[in-house]
C-alpha cells in the first residue's frame, strides 16, 4: 500500500461538469466495510450514500428482470438530495443474451417498471449490452436494428464486445441513429474491442471492466474473479485524455467502473472524478482506509450516524 505511484493528468477543468462518473450497480456483499460502513447505522440506504460521492450509477438489477415501478420510484426518491444524479439502466438480457426469448418477451414489462425514473428526467441512458459470442453477421444486424427500434423512445448506448463490429459501415449505421457506441476497456483476450472512444451519438458512454484476462473467459470463473481488478493510474490516464477530448466538443459524458470486486470499481470512480475535476472529490472514508492510495485525490465524507443523519 505504501509503494510509489505514477499520478494521474492534471487536472481538466470545466470537463467535470460535462461528465458524470460512477458505478455499475450498488448492492455487493463484498462491498460492506469498504465502500459502505460496518456495522451500518439503522436504515442506512447504499444508494443515497453513493449520491453522496458520485453523480450516477448504472443499474444493474434491470438487466436481469423488468424493474417494479415502486422500486424504480423509491431509487428516484433516495438520490434526491443530488440535483445533478441520474442513472442508466441496462436493457433485460432477455433481449440481448437470450435469442430464444427475445421474441417472446414484452418490451411493455420493462418500459413500464422503469418508467419513474424516464419520466423523473433522471435516465440518461439506456444501456444495451452485448456479450461477446455475438458477432456481426446479417442476423446479428438485424436483431440489433431491431432491438433499437423496439427502444428508440430512450437515449441508446450499445455495447459491442467483440472486433468485428468496428468497421466504418456499423459506425455509419449507429451514428445515422443517433445511437452511441459505447468505448470500453476490458481484457484483451481473442477478438475484444481495445480502448476506444467512438462519437456516434449525442454523448458517449464508458466502461471499465477491468484487465483480469487470465479469469476473463476461464470456464468456472466467477462474477467477482473476473471482475477483480484495480486499474493503476497509468492505465487510467489514456481514458483521461480520451474523455478530455470527447468533452471538450461539448459533448456529455458518462464513466461507468464496473471492476466492482471489493469496491475496486468506486476506487478507480474517485480517481477518474478527481482526474477530470480542479480538487480532491469526496469518498467514503472506510474506501480510503481500505485504499491509501485515495488520501492524495480524496477527502472523506462525514461517517454515516454523524453528520449524515439525514440519509438514514
Amino acid at each position: 500500500m505504501g509503494e510509489s505511484r505514477p499520478t494521474l493528468p492534471r487536472a481538466l477543468p470545466r470537463i467535470a461538469d460535462r461528465v458524470r462518473v460512477g458505478t455499475a450497480g450498488w448492492s455487493y456483499p463484498d462491498w460492506e466495510g469498504i465502500v459502505y460502513p460496518s456495522p451500518a447505522p439503522t436504515r442506512f440506504d447504499r444508494l443515497a450514500w453513493m449520491a453522496r460521492f458520485t453523480d450516477i450509477v448504472e443499474i444493474n438489477a434491470t438487466f436481469y428482470r423488468a424493474a417494479r415501478r415502486r422500486d424504480a420510484a423509491s431509487w428516484v426518491e433516495r438520490v434526491g438530495h443530488n440535483p445533478r444524479f441520474r442513472f442508466c439502466a441496462k436493457l433485460e438480457r432477455v433481449f440481448t443474451h437470450e435469442t430464444q426469448r427475445e421474441e417472446r418477451s414484452s418490451e411493455r414489462v420493462f418500459k413500464d417498471g422503469l418508467a419513474p425514473v424516464a419520466e423523473s428526467g433522471r435516465l440518461v441512458a439506456l444501456l444495451v449490452q452485448f456479450p461477446y459470442s455475438f458477432r456481426n453477421n446479417r442476423e446479428s444486424r438485424e436483431r440489433l436494428s431491431r432491438i433499437l427500434t423496439r427502444f428508440g423512445e430512450y437515449p441508446l448506448a450499445v455495447e459491442l464486445r467483440h472486433r468485428s463490429w468496428i468497421t466504418t459501415d456499423i459506425l455509419a449505421f449507429l451514428s445515422a441513429r443517433g445511437v452511441v457506441l459505447a468505448g470500453i476497456d476490458q481484457p484483451q483476450v481473442g477478438q475484444s474491442v481495445g480502448p476506444s472512444l467512438p462519437l456516434t451519438g449525442s454523448f458517449f458512454y464508458t466502461r471499465f471492466h477491468g484487465r483480469n484476462t487470465a479469469n476473463w473467459f476461464r470456464r468456472g470463473a466467477g462474477r467477482d474473479a473476473r471482475y477483480d481488478y484495480l486499474y493503476a493510474a497509468e492505465e487510467i490516464g489514456p481514458w483521461i485524455e480520451r474523455i478530455g477530448s470527447a468533452a471538450r466538443q461539448d459533448v456529455e459524458g458518462i464513466v461507468i467502473t464496473n471492476n466492482h470486486y471489493r469496491g475496486q470499481a468506486a476506487v478507480n470512480a474517485v480517481e477518474i472524478r478527481q482526474a477530470l475535476a480542479a480538487s480532491p472529490v469526496p469518498a467514503p472514508p472506510s474506501l480510503i482506509r481500505t485504499y491509501p492510495r485515495l488520501e492524495k485525490v480524496a477527502r472523506p465524507l462525514p461517517e454515516p450516524g454523524g453528520g449524515e443523519r439525514r440519509l438514514f
